[in-house]
């Protein structure tokens, strides 16, 4: 079952509150930022420790379930359409990086789209957290040429540096960490993010109470390390353009947005799509291959939103050729 509802709502009461001239949050009210204090996460694989069993230790904290709403025009008044996607942690200020479609949620339902912008958001953190909190995020930029959007957790984030609790580190104790290192076909890769297929939640509720959020682990190899263009396509944006590759990770709908790692736990792409066919018969989905983006699409796109809205917003690069990491 499609981890998406459309909430409706009665015109009557949208009307009540525009005539009234009331104003509300939609979040439920202004809430002052906190400090969330995160506990220390032990890493832990054996020795015998398959690939993807170690790759996702060292990526999997990294990655977060999106939950976006939006308010939408409906044939039986004003709705709240809520989607579930994934996301990246970039830094310890708390931007997340995600698809454009967290601050753009759209939803096809019973032979009609319904689209609008975020009204609304929270994050989830990793699992191996054991923190199912759903923290409030701000959109900082959308852009659908890059298909990517920017989110800031609302409030500040520290973590304990160690099990005994005797010092805390402000920011996040795991980071999407990108790589200079070349996507080549064969490689094994591992694709992460929310699999909460099967969540529902009743007409009561809001986007904020999705439980059972968990995040999944999809291992693989790269397919083809660029796509053909005339096939697949590519992504146009700062008048580059953008070519694809293809892992043999599936990923789910609520899986895009997330992390396409290495090897080493490094970020190589995101979730894009599924792969689907076309056919005389209809549209069918090749299970076993997903379609992602190489990190120089959305490091290019970090470094375009912090010049537009002259804003830090700093990210690490891994260079594998001397170990060193470059913030």
């Amino acid at each position: 079952m499609k981890a998406k509802r459309l909430l409706i709502f009665s015109v009557s009461v949208f009307l009540l509150f525009a005539l009234c001239g009331c104003s509300f949050n939609l979040y439920g009210g202004i809430a002052s930022s906190k400090n969330v204090k995160l506990e220390y996460v032990e890493i832990k694989t054996s020795e015998d420790a398959e690939f993807a069993e170690v790759a996702a230790a060292r990526s999997l904290g990294c990655v977060v379930t999106v939950v976006s709403s939006a308010n939408v025009e409906t044939g039986y008044g004003i709705g709240v359409l809520s989607s579930i996607y994934s996301g990246l942690i970039l830094n310890d200020e708390g931007y997340i990086l995600t698809t454009y479609q967290a601050a753009h949620p759209t939803e096809f339902i019973d032979g009609t789209t319904y689209d609008g912008d975020v009204s609304s958001a929270y994050a989830v953190l990793s699992d191996i957290y054991g923190d199912t909190t759903h923290y409030r995020i701000d959109l900082v930029d959308k852009d659908d040429d890059a298909g990517l959007a920017l989110f800031k957790f609302y409030d500040s984030f520290s973590y304990y540096t160690d099990s005994s609790k005797s010092e805390t580190q402000s920011g996040f104790q795991f980071k999407a960490c990108f790589t200079d290192k070349t996507v080549s076909v064969g490689a094994n890769v591992v694709s992460i993010g929310n699999a909460a297929g099967y969540t529902v939640i009743s007409e009561d509720d809001s986007a904020s109470q999705f439980t059972d959020l968990q995040v999944n682990v999809m291992s693989g190899t790269v397919l083809e390390d660029e796509c053909d263009p005339d096939i697949f396509g590519t992504i146009s944006y700062l008048n580059n353009e953008y070519a694809s590759f293809l892992i043999t990770a599936p990923v789910s709908e609520e899986m895009i947005g997330g992390g396409v790692f290495d090897e080493n736990g490094y970020l190589i792409g995101y979730n894009y799509s599924k792969l689907y066919s076309t056919t005389d018969s209809g549209v069918s989905i090749l299970p076993r291959v997903s379609i992602a983006y190489k990190s120089d699409l959305l490091i290019d796109y970090i470094d375009q939103t912090s010049e537009k809205l002259q804003t830090p917003i700093p990210y690490t690069i891994a260079r594998v050729a001397n170990e060193e990491a470059a913030a």
